[in-house]
């Protein structure tokens, strides 16, 4: 959670103020304070869709906002609007914005390797970035279809995995024919499907507390002169 504050002295400003503008100076100030947060969440949103190829508008909802209470400036002469993330995509994007090591959930992870990041993403991935079921590791080695089958056409026929020793780490190949070579016959090469390993490193780059920092001075001086000048136009 990014809070949204402002270095303003709020008691020392109050008490210069007087009648209506005192009156209303704490609606005001919660009042920008929550829509400079509203403003923040749009650019992180933005910056969401920007940074990384999605297939839905699950993550940018899971940017959200804390609304500041007025309440408690007048008690205690402060108050913030936050932008945070929902519990339910604050697991996996923490990753992205701090950067660390990803570990697996099972035994192993399993990292595309060149010879599928070479391919059109359409063709082994689903539309929600899934990794389509005929190129998963499991199925590539176990020589079955989807309905479990025995398939002549599965890509396993020519699947097999490289052991690791030593620092190397295990890896899925797939024999492929690169062009003619001796006598005409058809060069048996290699692509590399996956690697397979016990952690990956995962770099920072959602850039979430970075946008939210951004946008709070630009934006601030603009829409809390416009929120002070609407509090007073409409005092009772």
């Amino acid at each position: 959670m990014i809070s949204v504050r402002v270095d303003i002295n709020v008691r020392d400003t109050m008490r210069a103020l007087d009648g209506v503008e005192k009156q209303q100076f704490p609606f005001a100030y919660a009042s920008a304070l929550t829509r400079t947060a509203i403003r923040c969440s749009m650019a992180v949103k933005k910056q969401t869709r920007k940074q990384f190829k999605l297939h839905s508008e699950f993550i940018p909802r899971g940017v959200l906002i804390q609304p500041a209470k007025k309440n408690e400036i007048k008690q205690f002469g402060s108050s913030e609007a936050a932008v945070y993330t929902s519990r339910k995509i604050t697991p996996f994007m923490a990753r992205h914005e701090t950067g660390g090591v990803r570990t697996p959930q099972g035994s192993v992870l399993a990292i595309p390797g060149i010879g599928l990041q070479s391919m059109p993403e359409g063709k082994w991935r689903t539309k929600r970035g899934r990794v389509k079921m005929k190129y998963q590791p499991k199925r590539l080695l176990s020589g079955t279809n989807r309905k479990g089958a025995r398939s002549k056409k599965s890509l396993s026929k020519k699947a097999f995995v490289i052991p690791g020793r030593g620092s190397r780490v295990p890896l899925l190949m797939q024999r492929v024919s690169s062009g003619a070579g001796h006598k005409g016959r058809r060069d048996p090469g290699l692509k590399l499907l996956y690697v397979f390993d016990n952690e990956a490193t995962i770099k920072s780059t959602w850039g979430f507390e970075e946008t939210v920092r951004r946008v709070v001075p630009k934006v601030w001086p603009r829409i809390f002169a416009a929120e002070f000048r609407k509090a007073i136009q409409t005092a009772r």
